[in-house]
């Protein structure tokens, strides 16, 4: 189990990372118009799920 949810962090984060810079990217170079809410709204699903996936970098947290 643990070797599957390492595999689903390495491939995961990334990939989510990846997702929203593209979002970024379209969405100040006018390919994507969404409006300030809809933005707001995707940080605050996205950018959570970064946080709680990646791994400590010290041992003490």
């Amino acid at each position: 189990m643990s070797r599957t949810l390492d595999k689903l962090r390495a491939s995961g984060v990334p990939g989510i990372a990846f997702a929203i810079g593209r979002v970024h990217v379209m969405h100040v170079s006018g390919l994507l118009v969404l409006p300030t809410r809809g933005i707001r709204v995707i940080h605050l699903m996205i950018m959570p799920s970064l946080l709680f996936l990646i791994q400590p970098s010290i041992d003490c947290l």
